[in-house]
């Protein structure tokens, strides 16, 4: 019994860590501490600030999916 709770820790354990580094291949590269950007509509308006890296293809769709 105890060696099928250390066994389920384990995997349990495990399933969190690779899950944590999948997310992190998902969302991309953080930027440093106290770096952002921001991304601006053709007008000038603010769309939105973020930490994470942002590349010249990536898209931007609005909650009015515009």
């Amino acid at each position: 019994m105890n060696r099928r709770v250390t066994l389920l820790a384990c995997v349990i354990i495990l399933m969190v860590c690779c899950s944590a580094m999948a997310n992190e291949e998902i969302w991309g590269e953080l930027l440093p501490t106290g770096e952002y950007y921001t991304l601006l509509d053709p007008e000038g308006e603010v769309l939105l600030e973020t930490g994470r890296q942002i590349y010249l293809q990536d898209q931007y769709l609005a909650a009015d999916n515009r």
